[in-house]
């Protein structure tokens, strides 16, 4: 093996109503995602291409069955048509992980009840069916989770999933975090309120207005980490550890990512924010977490909010969409390399960010890419313990 890895990370594809069909070829109309797969497959070179695969969420539109297909064809794709880095360890699938994002939970008022009080369960059974790595893990070499967490209480209070997945080869470490906590529960007795309100006979104005209502309280789409989830992660840690018996100057060599959809610091706007994301932070950057991967902002972030020196949290970065036509951003996605792998004070990160241009295609041009956070990352390297 080389000295050096690359991550693709990607965000918010959106797969169904949402995806970004906007741009043409003659008659038919094509894809961003499309176009980032031709862009990897032919432009990157043999030494470029991922050896990670990394989705921080909103993977479909309304967690529907069908967009799930349409994002497995997507990956089909990706893999077949060698966009993947060689690796003769693992396959494909078992170097892509993925997270949910708050579309990706249950959205529309007349499907909750096929699937009950878990929002999330259309996530976790079609990732689990099509056999990737999520948050709810696996029984691959590379996953490790705890299904338990003392006292019993507890479990009952969180049942949020998150696993650990370990590549030793690559030295590497990512940490699955569900961050649409507030969509996870789901009270039942809307149904029967809905109901009322249709057997009244109302006209399609009035019932619009009360599902787009309705849905402010069901639907939070601000993220949250609780109190109890923060515990659980730290104790994933701490089992991986004492299990895998890793000593402590290897524990503390290994690079650790964590991913998670929602965006982990609290921006200008009040309705940006995470809730327990810089508690959430800091417990990662105590177990020595370099960055949290995340998307749902639908763009980078400028440098003035990414952390130029280690304060004893992780720092964060974001990655654009690739497929979204919502809030009209710039499609982008972010390619992370990593050199020096194997030793974590000489470690050299390098992200580009990749944007489309106006006919929908990626590029290698100059003003289509950018290094968003190369003095970031440099400075908060060198602050980091050793």
């Amino acid at each position: 093996m080389s000295n050096k890895i690359n991550i693709c990370h990607i965000s918010d594809l959106h797969f169904g109503k949402y995806e970004n069909k906007s741009f043409t070829d003659g008659e038919e109309s094509f894809s961003v995602a499309d176009s980032l797969i031709e862009f990897i497959s032919r432009d990157f070179k043999k030494e470029e291409k991922p050896h990670f695969l990394i989705i921080s969420g909103d993977l479909t539109s309304v967690s529907a069955n069908s967009e799930y297909e349409e994002f497995l064809q997507f990956f089909r794709n990706f893999r077949d048509q060698g966009c993947f880095a060689e690796c003769k360890i693992y396959d494909e699938i078992d170097r892509t992980i993925i997270v949910p994002g708050n579309h990706d939970t249950v959205r529309e008022l007349e499907r909750e009840g096929k699937f009950g009080s878990d929002k999330l369960d259309s996530f976790e059974r079609n990732m689990a069916k099509m056999g990737f790595n999520t948050p709810w893990g696996n029984e691959r070499n590379c996953c490790f989770e705890i299904n338990d967490v003392e006292p019993t209480q507890v479990k009952k209070s969180c049942p949020i999933p998150c696993a650990l997945y370990y590549y030793p080869e690559y030295n590497i470490v990512f940490h699955t975090l569900v961050s649409c906590y507030f969509s996870h529960k789901f009270n039942p007795k809307i149904h029967e309120i809905y109901k009322i309100y249709i057997d009244k006979g109302l006209d399609n104005k009035t019932l619009k207005k009360f599902e787009k209502d309705i849905e402010k309280i069901i639907y939070e789409d601000y993220g949250h980490f609780p109190l109890l989830y923060r515990r659980k992660t730290r104790k994933t840690f701490t089992e991986f550890k004492k299990i895998k018996k890793i000593s402590d100057d290897k524990y503390r060599n290994l690079i650790k990512f964590a991913i998670t959809h929602h965006h982990v610091i609290a921006l200008e706007s009040e309705h940006m924010y995470t809730k327990g994301a810089s508690e959430m932070r800091e417990d990662l950057g105590k177990n020595g977490v370099i960055a949290v991967l995340h998307g749902h902002l639908h763009e980078i972030l400028k440098n003035k909010y990414i952390p130029t020196e280690w304060v004893g949290e992780s720092s964060f970065f974001p990655c654009g969409t690739v497929g979204a036509y919502c809030r009209n951003v710039v499609n982008q996605f972010n390619m992370i390399e990593i050199k020096n792998y194997n030793k974590i004070n000489e470690m050299l990160i390098k992200i580009t960010c990749y944007e489309v241009d106006g006919q929908g295609s990626f590029s290698r041009e100059e003003e289509a890419k950018k290094e968003p956070y190369s003095n970031s990352i440099k400075k908060f390297m060198q602050s980091m313990p050793k």
